[in-house]
C-alpha cells in the first residue's frame, strides 16, 4: 500500500477536508494454478479486501488525532493486468480516506 495523494477543500471557515488516497497492490501468481484459477483467486481477493472496508467505512480503531474527524473511506478497483514475464497477474485497489480537520486548534 502506498500513498498517491493528498487533496484539501475547505468546508467553512473552520473545518477543512483532506482526501488521502492510497493504492493497494494486489497480485496473484499464476505460475502452478493456470490464468484462469488465478484470476477467479484474484477476484475473490479484491473482494475480501473491498468487503473489510465496506463494513468499516470509518477503519475503526484508526486514532486520527484529535483535530481530526474521521468521515468515511471509499474503496474502488482502479485497474487489472496481467504481467507475463512475471507470470502475475494484480489488481489495483485504490483506496479514499476522507478526514475532517479542525483549523481553528
Amino acid at each position: 500500500m502506498f500513498q498517491t495523494s493528498i487533496t484539501g477543500k475547505r468546508e467553512n471557515n473552520y473545518e477543512n477536508l483532506r482526501t488521502y488516497s492510497f493504492d493497494i497492490a494486489l497480485y496473484y501468481d499464476v505460475q502452478y494454478s493456470g490464468i484462469s484459477t488465478s484470476m477467479a483467486a484474484l477476484f475473490d481477493l479484491v473482494d475480501d479486501v473491498l468487503n473489510k472496508f465496506d463494513k468499516d467505512e470509518t477503519l475503526t480503531g484508526v486514532n486520527v488525532g484529535g483535530k481530526y474527524t474521521m468521515i468515511d473511506v471509499e474503496p474502488a478497483i482502479s485497474e487489472w493486468g496481467e504481467v507475463p514475464d512475471k507470470k502475475i497477474v494484480g489488481a489495483i485497489v485504490n483506496l479514499k480516506v476522507r478526514v475532517s480537520f479542525n483549523i481553528t486548534t
